[in-house]
């Protein structure tokens, strides 16, 4: 096993590479982290709320039905409900406005953003799973770098999170997020994309 963290958190769009034909980038670091799982060197985790967020008609009926697709995820990823706690931290993060802090002094900043709903769920998890759990090396998985646009806008990003922190990186909440690395499912023993992202 590489030196990757043990126990990892999975974004509901790491997920969409398992059971989706497109994006076709990172599947194969995908299901060299399942296999991972599979065979006791990992454990990775979900929230409840990727059930949810799952559009059951992209997944590819290679894979069987969506009942099949969700036993099988069931079988390898541990699946933690949200639970009343874990909603009143991701209603906690969500209670901020998210100013961006990069700007350069001759261009106008972008306006501030919001938290999106299941974003902070997942954030308010992988605390969860850190503190009460006691997952201290627990890394947050994702491709979220906050360029897509829902019925919530443009949404705080889960990567660089912290350049969208201006004056509330001292909130406890918000700190507590930032704490909890937050990487691309980039596995090791894979090649990266033609694009060279890393």
């Amino acid at each position: 096993m590489s030196s990757d963290p043990k126990h990892i958190l999975w974004d509901t769009c790491v997920l969409w590479r398992l059971f989706s034909k497109t994006p076709m980038d990172y599947q194969d670091h995908v299901k060299q982290y399942i296999l991972d799982a599979d065979s006791g060197e990992r454990t990775i985790y979900t929230s409840s709320v990727a059930l949810a967020e799952i559009d059951q008609r992209a997944i590819d009926p290679a894979l069987g039905t969506a009942d099949d697709f969700f036993k099988d995820l069931r079988q390898t990823i541990r699946i933690i409900d949200a639970t009343p706690n874990i909603m009143i931290m991701a209603g906690a993060l969500r209670s901020n406005a998210f100013v961006y802090s990069q700007s350069d002094k001759d261009s106008s900043p972008p306006k501030p953003r919001v938290m999106g709903v299941g974003d902070s769920i997942f954030h308010a998890t992988g605390i969860w799973l850190r503190e009460a759990s006691g997952l201290g090396d627990l890394v947050f998985q994702t491709f979220d770098s906050g360029a897509s646009k829902g019925w919530e806008g443009k949404c705080a990003p889960i990567l660089k999170l912290e350049h969208w922190c201006k004056g509330i990186d001292q909130n406890p909440m918000i700190a507590k997020a930032l704490t909890t690395p937050r990487k691309k499912a980039v596995h090791p023993l894979c090649p990266l994309p033609d694009s060279g992202e890393k």
